[in-house]
């Protein structure tokens, strides 16, 4: 079963979109995403996949974007000890 537009936002995920014309590059927030005022077409329920039709570059304004979902990582100080 893939995540919900809703799992990411809630999982500590971001998303790096980038234009397949252009080669633009940039992250976005699942959460700002889903609270951006007049974009009622955007909710909890999507899949990363039915997202991608919606963005549009800003460079060259194409419509054919990706999104790569990714994990933020826990940085953990000091894993090991005295033998």
């Amino acid at each position: 079963m893939a995540l919900r537009l809703g799992d990411y936002a809630e999982g500590g995920w971001y998303f790096i979109a980038g234009c397949k014309a252009c080669g633009r590059e940039t992250a976005l927030e699942p959460a700002e995403l889903l609270a951006r005022p007049g974009r009622g077409r955007v909710h909890r329920g999507m899949r990363v996949e039915d997202l991608e039709p919606l963005l549009r570059c800003r460079e060259c304004r194409s419509r054919t974007a990706r999104i790569e979902p990714v994990a933020r990582t826990r940085k953990q100080g000091f894993v090991g000890g005295m033998i």
